[in-house]
């Protein structure tokens, strides 16, 4: 599952990738792992990769025991009320051993992603998308009320960021 971490609602557009990178068993790879109706799905070797979609958490059968990496990115992605999201770019290990999750942990560390691993279930669920919304607001210093027509700029004024999917619009 691909959840917003704060209030667990699933995300549409985050780009998801696992891979086989040390099979228990020599020349095990991923062509017959099985996915259920889900038409977005590409095998490649020892690689699966898709895009996370509304309502259709990824169940995947038939996994060889391994270890496994689960890499996420996405970029910007919206919610079904047009919220938008940052997934932050995550990497989680994690072993199979007789078709069940038995070890597990996050490579790249940061407070912003949450991997929930029900090793019960074999479950997986990344909460990691943070809402971008950011208000401003232009107001009078004696009285702290809003002066309409005020124009105001917004400068990226560290290395790397990009503004191009930024929107703005009055409340």
């Amino acid at each position: 599952d691909k959840l917003a971490m704060t209030s667990k609602e699933e995300l549409v557009g985050a780009e998801l990738k696992l891979t086989l990178t040390k099979p228990a068993e020599e020349g095990k790879t991923l062509k017959d792992v099985t996915f259920g109706e889900r038409k977005d799905v590409t095998v490649d070797g020892n690689t699966i990769s898709w895009t996370s979609v509304k309502n259709a958490a990824l169940e995947l059968t038939k996994l060889p025991d391994g270890t496994y990496v689960l890499e996420e990115t996405g970029g910007t992605v919206k919610d079904a009320d047009g919220n938008l999201y940052q997934v932050t770019d995550s990497t989680l290990e994690f072993t199979i051993e007789d078709g069940v999750i038995t070890t597990s942990k996050v490579v790249n560390e940061d407070k912003n992603i949450k991997f929930e691993v029900n090793k019960n279930d074999s479950v997986i669920t990344i909460g990691d998308a943070q809402r971008q919304v950011i208000t401003i607001s232009k107001v009078d210093i004696t009285n702290s009320k809003e002066l309409p027509g005020a124009t105001l700029e917004i400068e990226a004024r560290s290395t790397g960021v990009n503004l191009k999917d930024v929107t703005a619009y009055r409340t």
